[in-house]
């Protein structure tokens, strides 16, 4: 015959809990305490370490700075797509000034060489 206490917990007929379970139970709840104590002593480390006093952040003073600041990188951008903008029409005006001239010049080239032969 098979010994009750042997088997594991789900296999005991009479639900009796063994010595096991017991040790197991505690152990998780001491294991519970010790997290929840380390996680307390953890935040209060962490609270104590914030600087309090005259280093207390203002938070309407980072706001304006962090509102200028987003100012000033969108003014930057606008004024670099202005210059770009500005150089690629300019770079186009050249082309095409450029290509047009060349096209006038090409009938006096072809009629000049006529006129040498």
């Amino acid at each position: 015959m098979v010994n009750p206490a042997s088997l594991p917990l789900h296999s005991q007929k009479d639900g009796v809990s063994s010595g096991k379970v017991s040790m197991d139970t505690n152990f998780f709840e001491e294991y519970q305490k010790q997290f929840s104590q380390w996680q307390n002593k953890f935040f209060d480390t962490w609270v104590e370490s914030i600087p309090d006093g005259e280093n207390k952040v203002n938070l309407s003073d980072t706001f304006e700075k962090t509102l200028s600041l987003q100012q000033d990188l969108v003014e930057t951008a606008l004024k670099t797509q202005k210059v770009s903008m500005e150089m690629a029409m300019e770079a186009q005006e050249k082309f095409w000034d450029q290509y047009f001239e060349l096209l006038r010049r090409m009938p006096m080239i072809k009629t000049e060489e006529r006129e040498a032969a």
